[in-house]
């Protein structure tokens, strides 16, 4: 089922799958409590799950609820490449930064 249903919906999958619904959620910085529509619903939907891991550099509300919260490393600690290439922006630009 791995990203087969639109991010919207996760909540109703996750109340209305019974045992063979989404009991586990990983989350990488992301946080459904604050993105996804229904916080409300998101919310109790959470409370549900079996686990709920949450992989982020930054507290949020998420991992207030979350079983397990693990470190994800910051921009400031890994080497990144960035291409902007998007139709709006007047040139293409390439940013590469060291860790």
């Amino acid at each position: 089922m791995l990203m087969q249903v639109p991010a919207p919906r996760l909540a109703e999958e996750i109340s209305t799958g019974g045992n063979d619904g989404i009991r586990a959620l990983i989350c990488i910085d992301a946080d459904p409590l604050t993105e996804l529509p229904a916080p409300a619903q998101v919310q109790q939907a959470l409370e549900a799950l079996d686990l709920l891991v949450v992989v982020d550099s930054l507290h949020g509300p998420i991992c207030e609820q979350a079983d397990w919260v693990l470190p994800a490393t910051s921009f400031w600690e890994r080497g990144d490449v960035q291409i902007f290439d998007q139709p709006t922006l007047p040139y293409r630009t390439l940013q590469a930064t060291h860790a």
